[in-house]
């Protein structure tokens, strides 16, 4: 759906080699290899979206292996995405479908004589795609009745992705923060060929917020690129806070049910806000709880 067959794409105005065939039309194609008693089927977007379920009643030749090449949002009636469902697909009788569409891959269905499965990305992106990418290799055995189907998972991807989800809780510096990533990163195997987004969590000291640019400049020298995002919780000491007359306990108990009940946006921010005010009320220097910021704020922009 990102890059459909239309008018100038690259699908429509270059010249692809003899054993390549390009699927032109909202129409579902079949070619056939005879040799081999095996069937290909596909079809083309031709814009964004295609609402309608491309197979729309197709029988196959049951006396084939029959393959469906699909770009669909499967089980989801009312995508946008050429709807259709593993039913409509078994029913068809296709012996395997090579499914596109959905980045994290689920586990392959395979049954005895049917197979779906979706093959995810080759190689990751952005930390919307994590871990090591690749293709599936899918050999079919006709070993009786209904063909065996083998579905091996190929890693080729050189550089991944990944999200680590570090407990800090009690600790009270960068450098036992940055300790603890530098031996998780050193246990999961992540190095050079590593983009990594850390998120800490758990719950730390009030007047201690952790400086995420100083943790990310210590992580730099085991990844290729680091980022870290604080989602820690403030440690309540809350009775003495909340029975506090002053404004420090009435900043406490304003945001105290965010803290402690609200989603984890909402209890990371009011854990923030909390952080922020006790330390203003102080007279402490609160800029370094605003380092990073901007870049968050742009990040989330051209999200």
């Amino acid at each position: 759906n990102h890059d459909p067959y239309i008018r100038g794409s690259l699908y429509s105005s270059c010249d692809f080699s003899g054993n390549v065939h390009i699927f032109s039309s909202e129409n579902i194609e079949k070619i056939d290899f005879d040799n081999l008693g095996v069937s290909v089927y596909g079809y083309a977007f031709t814009g964004s979206i295609y609402r309608s379920n491309p197979l729309g009643g197709l029988v196959t030749d049951s006396s084939k292996i029959n393959l469906l090449c699909a770009h669909t949002e499967l089980n989801s009636p009312l995508s946008p995405y050429a709807p259709m469902s593993e039913g409509d697909i078994e029913q068809a009788g296709f012996t395997y479908a090579a499914l596109g569409h959905i980045h994290k891959a689920p586990q392959p269905r395979n049954e005895e004589g049917f197979a779906v499965a979706y093959s995810g990305f080759a190689e990751g992106r952005a930390f919307d795609e994590i871990g090591k990418g690749g293709a599936l290799s899918v050999s079919i055995f006709e070993t009786g009745a209904r063909p065996e189907i083998k579905i091996e998972k190929l890693s080729f991807s050189g550089y991944s992705f990944e999200i680590l989800r570090q407990n800090v809780s009690y600790m009270r510096s960068e450098d036992e923060i940055a300790e603890a990533v530098q031996s998780s990163i050193s246990q999961k195997g992540y190095g050079v060929n590593t983009a990594l987004r850390v998120i800490l969590e758990g719950q730390i000291d009030m007047d201690f917020a952790p400086n995420t640019a100083l943790i990310e400049r210590r992580l730099s020298a085991f990844v290729d690129y680091a980022e870290v995002r604080d989602n820690t919780l403030p440690i309540a000491s809350g009775e003495a806070l909340r029975k506090d007359s002053t404004i420090r306990g009435e900043l406490y108990r304003t945001l105290e049910e965010r803290m402690l009940s609200g989603n984890e946006d909402e209890r990371r921010l009011a854990g923030k806000a909390l952080r922020i005010g006790l330390a203003a009320l102080e007279g402490r220097d609160i800029s370094s709880f605003f380092e990073g910021s901007a870049k968050d704020e742009k990040e989330e922009g051209e999200a």
